[in-house]
């Protein structure tokens, strides 16, 4: 005799992986695109003003960059990991769940580059 397991319907299964799979995808290219592009060169305004405000020096970028990673790692990983926790019993809230995230990991990863990019141009309008 075998004992009775709670199973999730197949389709229900694609869906949330589908989600989750988006959320990575988002993260992996927010994060490829901070540490590929937006750390290393920097924004035109640099080349404004000597001495440059904060963050025209490589390292004031990567030390942006260093924070916003960390926001969009956390960002990608709680939202995924409870919805893969609640997907057995509440299918449906799952998906709501992973959704949540995928929205959260692309204003996040939005936020970060902003952040690392343009801290300058803020600074020239006194916004910060």
């Amino acid at each position: 005799m075998s004992s009775p397991t709670l199973r999730v319907a197949p389709e229900t299964d694609r869906r949330l992986h589908a989600v989750v799979a988006a959320v990575i995808v988002t993260a992996a290219v927010g994060l490829g695109i901070l540490w590929l592009v937006v750390a290393p060169t920097g924004p035109e305004a640099c080349a404004l003003s000597m001495p440059g405000p904060r963050n025209c020096f490589p390292s004031d970028r990567v030390s942006a960059a260093q924070v916003g990673t960390a926001l969009v790692a956390i960002s990608a990983i709680v939202p995924v990991a409870l919805a893969l926790v609640v997907a057995r019993a509440h299918p449906r809230a799952a998906r709501t769940i992973a959704r949540i995230g995928l929205v959260l990991t692309s204003v996040t990863a939005g936020y970060a580059l902003f952040t690392s990019a343009w801290i300058p141009a803020l600074a020239f309008a006194r916004l910060i």
